[in-house]
C-alpha cells in the first residue's frame, strides 16, 4: 500500500492497486448485504456505503447490481476451474495428479460457507428474480464444466482418455468428488469438511478416474 501514499515513479501502479482494493472492498460488502437483505431488496447505495465508496465509484468498476453479482460469482470461481495452474495432461500419471489436485482446491473454493450463502440466497430468490442464480450458473457451474471439459479434451487428443470415455470421465469424477455435500450444506444438516476430509474426497474421485481409465 505504500505505492498509494507517494506519487513516485510507481505511482500509476499505486493507482491500479488502490482500484483493485477498492473493487475488493465493494464484491466484499456485495456479498454480505446481498446475503442479509436478499438480491432484489439489497440497494448499490447500501452497498457503496459498507464500501466506504461513492456510488459514482461502484458504477465506474459496475455497470450494473447485476453486473456486480457476476463479478461476485466470477471472483468466487477463479480459483474453482480446471486450467494451467494445476498442469497439462502429457500422461496418465500427470492427469490424475491434475485431478486429485484440482479437486482439493475445487472442494475447499465451493464448500465454502460464503458460497454456500449465495447459493442459499439464490434459491430464496427465485421466485422473485432469477439474476443471482443466472450469475451462479454462467459464471460459476458453467466455466467449472467448460475448464473441465476442455482439460479432459487434451487428454483425448493426447490418448490419455478414450475419446468415447470423456463425458464419462468427468461425471464420474464430480458426482464422487461433491457427492450429497453441498445439499446437505445448503439444508443445514451437514458440516464443512476439514482439508483431511476433502483431501479423501478428491484422492477417491481421482481414483475412481483410474480404474475407468484402467478398463482399457
Amino acid at each position: 500500500m505504500g505505492a498509494e501514499a507517494s506519487e513516485a515513479p510507481g505511482a500509476a501502479d499505486g493507482r491500479s492497486d488502490a482500484e483493485a482494493a477498492r473493487r475488493a472492498a465493494i464484491l466484499d460488502a456485495a456479498g454480505c448485504v446481498f446475503t442479509e437483505k436478499g438480491f432484489e431488496a439489497a440497494t448499490t447505495l447500501e452497498i457503496a456505503q459498507r464500501a466506504r465508496v461513492s456510488k459514482r465509484d461502484l458504477y465506474r468498476l459496475f455497470d450494473s447490481k447485476q453486473g456486480l453479482a457476476e463479478a461476485l460469482v466470477a471472483t468466487h470461481t477463479e480459483s474453482m476451474t480446471l486450467d494451467a495452474r494445476f498442469g497439462d495432461p502429457v500422461d496418465r500419471a500427470s492427469f490424475l495428479a491434475s485431478l486429485a489436485a484440482f479437486g482439493r482446491r475445487f472442494l475447499t473454493e465451493f464448500l465454502d460457507p460464503r458460497r454456500v450463502g449465495l447459493y442459499r440466497l439464490a434459491i430464496a430468490e427465485a421466485s422473485r428474480s432469477t439474476a443471482l442464480a443466472e450469475a451462479l450458473s454462467a459464471q460459476g457451474a458453467d466455466r467449472v464444466r467448460h475448464s473441465a471439459m476442455e482439460f479432459v479434451r487434451r487428454a483425448v487428443e493426447r490418448g490419455i482418455v478414450a475419446a468415447e470415455d470423456g463425458e464419462l470421465v468427468m461425471a464420474s469424477y464430480f458426482d464422487i468428488l461433491v457427492g450429497p455435500v453441498q445439499i446437505q450444506l445448503l439444508l443445514g444438516v451437514g458440516t464443512t469438511p476439514t482439508a483431511e476430509e476433502i483431501a479423501a474426497r478428491a484422492d477417491r474421485a481421482t481414483e475412481a478416474v483410474a480404474r475407468l481409465m484402467g478398463r482399457g
